[in-house]
């Protein structure tokens, strides 16, 4: 069986708190402490340029979730509510073309039952087709 390396690019550098108890002698930070002093103030100045990016570029990531459901909350409830307001007024102006064309069916009956009383048989097939239209 042939297991090749897979390439996985540069590692990242891992501090383990266990080399600690191997360079805890005075010598280590005699030796190391300039460099030491010189890490403590690049990680320093990074935490603090980092705290001050994270809040208006990152902010609080519990916070901004919270926001955002509460305004999906609200989009959705307004869509609701204004989709209920439409299916209503659609319903309603249903009803109302329905009662108009109830009116136009009566009117247009009473008029040409009027004329066919008027005009009696002599022009039965005239308001026949006409009523038929």
């Amino acid at each position: 069986m042939n297991l090749e390396r897979i390439e996985k690019g540069v590692r990242p550098f891992r501090f383990l708190a266990s080399w600690i108890s191997i360079l805890n002698s005075k010598m280590w930070f005699l030796r190391l402490g300039a460099l030491t002093m010189v890490l403590c103030k690049i990680f320093k100045n990074f935490s603090k340029s980092v705290q001050v990016w994270n809040k208006p570029v990152f902010g609080n990531i519990f916070e901004r979730k919270k926001n955002k459901l509460r305004e999906l909350e609200w989009v959705q409830k307004a869509l609701k509510k204004r989709f209920r307001k439409l299916s209503l007024r659609e319903t309603k102006i249903h009803l109302e073309l329905e009662h108009i064309l109830n009116q136009e069916e009566l009117y247009c009956f009473q008029k040409s039952r009027s004329k066919w009383l008027l005009n009696e048989d002599r022009n039965t097939v005239f308001f026949h087709n006409h009523t038929i239209k």
